[in-house]
């Protein structure tokens, strides 16, 4: 899951200054769901789905630099929200498991 593509950084980096959700969307649209790594990731609990999370870009020195809205300093992690993209996976106990083979 890409969470951030390049071309929208400063729309994302826009949100994360001055907007909550709810105004992001107005402005931008609905088609990004605001969920951060660790609540896609969670979201899968519920039907059973203990997915693991591999992250393949995280921009961790771009959100320390970022002045973050309230509503994101107080229910998150700057970690967390430096996750740009991520892969979940259901890790496979034995080779028995696998698709592939």
């Amino acid at each position: 899951m890409n969470f951030i593509a390049p071309i929208n950084l400063s729309r994302i980096l826009k949100f994360a200054q001055c907007l909550l959700p709810d105004e992001y969307r107005l402005k931008y649209g609905g088609h990004i769901n605001l969920l951060c790594a660790s609540e896609v990731q969670a979201a899968f609990d519920p039907a059973g789905l203990s997915l693991k999370m591999l992250v393949v870009e995280r921009q961790l020195e771009i959100m320390e630099t970022v002045v973050l809205h309230s509503y994101w300093r107080e229910r998150y992690e700057r970690d967390d929200l430096a996750v740009w993209a991520a892969l979940y996976f259901n890790p496979m106990r034995n080779e028995a498991e696998s698709p592939i083979l």
